[in-house]
């Protein structure tokens, strides 16, 4: 049975000329009036939708509730790449490249109505084409019966978040599905990333980038649409992305490298000693390097796991590197460039986030250094068989008569440490009483 659901899959594609789960060739009617691909109807208000290529085929299709109708539909987003299309010939998948127009990724899209595709300039074609990063979520996509926007967390994959890609095999850190009958591939994500490109008022963007018409701001689309916290609502009309300000040099929360998921600024297998990462900004981080992989159009740089994020989102506001927020007064402290490869920081109590964070200075230093980090410091600065070399001193390993950290923010530390670990009231008391000992000496 499974050998005969592959044969008509096979011939379905091939009679049709494309996947049988896109939206129909040209128009569709319903209730008396016609649309064309991915349309919203007057009777499912903020929901676009349209009536799939082959419904017998297509196993995230709905069958229609209409009384004699064997049309099946699904949920979709006009903007999203059409799985499969013909162009002067050749058939393409997703978010492609083509031969007459080199180094560029494009598509036709699952509806007229998105307002960042072009029309065809090919006489007598109705579809519409965007360009494209084919490793970016797509905006609607049904998996198990329920309908996900962009990064997603499904119910059969606890605390991990995915996504179906635009450009299926052309995203080389995408895998192919494993579901019978299904030919789209995904990749783990995260919500909050900038998009690697998008279109904006007829221009297109890399990343995380500076429009003309807010000066100074960077910002981007993110991969997760509504299911990142930090992102608010486009304000363009007709259109069902999200975004928020960003910082072009900050690491991707998390990344795809050589078939493993990497959060932050790490450290990779194939570069021992050295942590980075791959960048929210692409060309518009002035410091990053390209990648070297073939196919790849993302950039890296060299970090640090505990230094700040240059700018970072909090309770809807933004902040520059180690600053001071209204709900924590007295205390500095950032979000972390390196997530948990950072030891010192502590993972975000919000809800839906999974970021970290520490207390620090004005400088962006955190005030707490793991011994890792000590000995990092003492290798650098030559101290090895060398007693009498010049030390640069970190804040951090100051002592308390030359520069005493307020007592307050080691034991706020304790605390803080303790709601994560959640650790006993004895042990607490123990904790507190080691950190105030010293105080009480001085």
């Amino acid at each position: 049975m499974a050998r005969l659901s592959v044969v008509v899959l096979l011939m379905a594609r091939l009679a049709f000329g494309k996947d049988p789960c896109d939206c129909s060739d040209g128009t569709w009617s319903y209730k008396g009036a016609d649309y064309e691909g991915c349309s919203e109807t007057a009777d499912w208000k903020d929901h676009h939708w349209c009536y799939v290529e082959d419904g017998a085929t297509c196993i995230t299709a709905t069958a229609s509730a209409i009384e004699g109708e064997t049309r099946k539909y699904q949920e979709c987003s006009a903007c999203d790449c059409q799985t499969e299309w013909n162009y002067k010939g050749a058939e393409y998948h997703g978010c492609a490249e083509t031969t007459d127009w080199a180094n560029t990724d494009w598509c036709y899209v699952r509806g007229a109505s998105c307002a960042t595709a072009t029309a065809s300039a090919i006489e007598g074609e109705t579809r519409k084409y965007r360009e494209c990063s084919a490793c970016n979520c797509l905006k609607t996509w049904t998996y198990q019966n329920t309908v996900h926007d962009g990064c997603s967390e499904t119910a059969d994959w606890a605390d991990t978040d995915w996504c179906y890609v635009q450009g299926r095999s052309n995203c080389i850190t995408a895998s192919a599905s494993s579901v019978s009958g299904e030919n789209k591939w995904y990749q783990q994500c995260s919500p909050c990333n900038c998009r690697l490109n998008w279109n904006y008022q007829g221009a297109l963007y890399d990343g995380c980038a500076e429009t003309p018409d807010w000066t100074d701001h960077s910002w981007c689309y993110v991969q997760g649409g509504s299911h990142c916290i930090t992102a608010s609502p486009s304000s363009v009309a007709g259109e069902d992305r999200s975004y928020r300000e960003c910082s072009a040099c900050n690491c991707l929360t998390q990344w795809n490298y050589e078939g493993a998921v990497y959060e932050g600024c790490a450290e990779t297998p194939d570069w021992a000693g050295h942590d980075w990462c791959y960048v929210q900004g692409g060309s518009s981080c002035p410091s990053a390097t390209t990648s070297a992989v073939v196919g790849e159009d993302k950039k890296y740089i060299e970090c640090s796991p505990c230094k700040c994020l240059s700018n970072w989102n909090y309770a809807g506001a933004m902040y520059d590197g180690c600053a001071e927020t209204p709900d924590w007064a007295g205390h500095k402290w950032c979000y972390v460039q390196g997530g948990s490869s950072c030891a010192s920081a502590v993972a975000s109590a919000v809800v839906g986030e999974d970021k970290k964070y520490i207390e620090c200075t004005d400088a962006g230093q955190h005030l707490w250094m793991t011994c890792g980090e000590a000995k990092e410091t003492y290798k650098v600065n030559n101290c090895c068989g060398n007693p009498n070399a010049l030390f640069k001193v970190d804040r951090r390993l100051t002592s308390s008569n030359d520069e005493p950290l307020p007592i307050d923010a080691h034991v706020a530390k304790v605390l803080q440490e303790a709601a994560v670990e959640g650790t006993d009231v004895d042990s607490l008391a123990q904790k507190i009483q080691a950190v105030v000992k010293p105080y009480l000496k001085a």
